[in-house]
């Protein structure tokens, strides 16, 4: 079992930082095939 922060997530569709984006970015590609699962959370 895989869980992935949020802010992974975030970075991932944002280009606000472009190291940040391209890292999400790679790790959610090389763990496509996994079985993820993310927190949730609320205020």
């Amino acid at each position: 079992m895989l869980v992935i922060d949020s802010s992974v997530f975030v970075d991932s569709l944002f280009e606000k930082n472009e190291a940040r984006n391209r890292m999400a970015k790679e790790l959610l590609k090389s763990i496509e095939d996994l079985l993820i699962f993310i927190p949730s959370f609320s205020s």
